[in-house]
């Protein structure tokens, strides 16, 4: 791959997300300041950390400054001090999941698991998350066993940000947006591409 005639080295790695560091070629080394290297975090994968400080700080562990970091998110319908608005709003929040949805994401548990009789699926609102102005929607498996007893499970979590609060909660932690776009959802707006820069 080649860019202004110049070649790209593409690098993928399988690995914990939080241990970034521990990965030699990530780690920013002597040629560091003559170029400047891309990260990526696409298909809303931003969403599914467990802790995007530890994530972000890690990442900042291996980058030089002039870096970029290209991340694509879903972005809030609310203010997570509206909890009702964002029922009202977050389609995820309205009406059971999809049957072909709910099939997939409980289709391991019906499979493995030993005397299940029934699993539902429901959506859970957290709006005590890291990042000022985001929110979880967690993803419960109700499952119902053999012998009566019911046990949930959290079988995903996908959270919404505000790109603005976001942009300045990554800005106090040495990132700056270089670039915001908004895309995605009915109104062109439930999703956001933003390129970061690390600060030298």
């Amino acid at each position: 791959m080649t860019f202004r005639s110049r070649p790209i080295h593409v690098l993928a790695l399988h690995g914990d997300f939080h241990q970034l560091r521990l990965f030699e070629p990530l780690v920013a080394g002597e040629n560091a300041y003559s170029r400047r290297r891309l990260y990526t975090l696409l298909g809303y994968t931003l969403s599914n950390l467990e802790d995007e400080l530890r994530f972000f700080e890690s990442v900042a562990a291996c980058a030089a400054p002039g870096d970029l970091y290209l991340v694509d998110l879903q972005t809030a319908f609310a203010s997570p001090d509206k909890p009702n608005e964002i029922q009202a709003k977050d389609p995820s929040l309205r009406g059971a999941p999809p049957r072909a949805y709910a099939d997939w994401m409980t289709g391991p548990i019906r499979r493995y698991g030993r005397g299940v009789r029934e699993v539902t699926l429901e959506h859970e609102l957290c709006t005590e998350c890291v990042v000022p102005g985001s929110y979880a929607i967690n993803l419960i498996a109700s499952v119902e066993l053999v012998t009566g007893q019911r046990k949930p499970f959290v079988v995903g979590r996908f959270k919404r940000y505000d790109p603005a609060r976001l942009g300045e909660w990554l800005g106090a932690r040495g990132w700056s947006v270089e670039m915001m776009r908004l895309y995605g959802g009915p109104t062109g707006k439930g999703a956001a591409l933003m390129l970061l820069k690390r600060a030298g």
